[in-house]
């Protein structure tokens, strides 16, 4: 049997393809400029160079697949809201256009837990499928994961047997990506560097360990009901619990420094003013300040009981990774 995969060569991604290349033939859509270490050697696994702009390219791609995988995202804090738009919204919906054309007996459907909104509101601060996005967008990357949600409902209704995971904040052993700030919390703090914490600390986060997220999918591909929403999650502790969780695990004390909102804000101005006139992302931009303001506790009881979705514990899963 073949599948199709978008996204295949992001950190979830490649572990995806390898884990689906064990059994099944793997259609895989990657841009020109794809990196596609540690994929190429699968002999599963078929390369088909497009992009999601491009209706002609994946359609190509995704023909003869029974199942397609859209993980595929601009996740990048930095660049105009409408690049985020024309990849997370518009490519989304042109995967699920040939999707609905040629019949596919299962589209799983790669969200993410912003989609849902902070859990500010919800008790002990920690939400589910049933939460409600406020529609106070901190990113273009949270405004166009919730678009992306609502167009995948509205294609549902339409026919398309999809179904919808929302991992939370990524973290695991793989490659280091712009996006993930754990990763980097867990770089720095095996090479003794400060690790900077937003305000004091006590934001709720949930930590999804990235073995856990792939297999989680993949029960979405298998158990998942279309139409239905599962929450791909893990612990949710605070950014103060999750570094004492390091220094636990890791046998030795993390240096730390808390840094003020205010503060922080003020130096991603300057960072953004200064990529604008260098031309180079900003290590830190304003929205991203925005989002750790809040709390963004989810759990995920609806996947565990549908779907046997399992939680690996915060201390092993931070083991393996450092």
């Amino acid at each position: 049997m073949s599948v199709f995969v978008t996204g295949g060569t992001g950190f979830l991604g490649k572990q995806l393809v390898k884990e689906l290349a064990k059994q099944d033939k793997v259609h895989l859509l990657a841009r020109e400029q794809s990196d596609l270490s540690g994929l190429e050697e699968l002999a599963n696994v078929k390369v088909f160079r497009g992009d999601l702009k491009d209706l002609d390219s994946v359609g190509a791609a995704m023909d003869s697949c029974e199942t397609v995988f859209h993980l595929a995202a601009l996740v990048s804090s930095w660049g105009p809201s409408w690049h985020h738009y024309s990849v997370n919204v518009k490519g989304f919906e042109n995967v699920a256009k040939i999707a609905l054309a040629q019949k596919v007996k299962k589209f799983v459907y790669c969200s993410s837990f912003l989609a849902l909104g902070n859990s500010d509101k919800c008790v002990s601060k920690i939400g589910d499928e049933e939460k409600l996005h406020d529609r106070k967008f901190h990113n273009p990357y949270e405004r166009t994961k919730y678009l992306g949600l609502c167009k995948a409902s509205e294609f549902a209704e339409n026919g398309l047997p999809i179904v919808t995971v929302l991992p939370g904040i990524l973290y695991g052993a793989g490659e280091l990506r712009e996006s993930n700030y754990f990763g980097k919390w867990i770089e720095s703090y095996k090479k003794g560097k400060t690790i900077v914490v937003p305000g004091k600390g006590d934001q709720l986060g949930c930590c999804s360990l990235i073995g856990d997220v792939v297999q989680g999918i993949l029960l979405a591909w298998k158990k998942g009901v279309v139409k239905e929403n599962y929450i791909l999650g893990g612990e949710n502790v605070s950014l103060n619990q999750f570094v004492s969780a390091m220094e636990t695990v890791g046998g030795k004390k993390a240096r730390v420094k808390h840094i003020s909102f205010a503060v922080l804000k003020i130096g991603a101005w300057l960072s953004e003013k200064k990529g604008f006139f260098s031309g180079q992302k900003p290590e830190l931009a304003q929205h991203e300040v925005e989002i750790f303001k809040h709390n963004w506790g989810y759990n995920s009881a609806k996947a565990e009981k549908e779907l046997g979705y399992r939680i690996t514990p915060l201390a092993k899963g931070l083991k393996k990774t450092i």
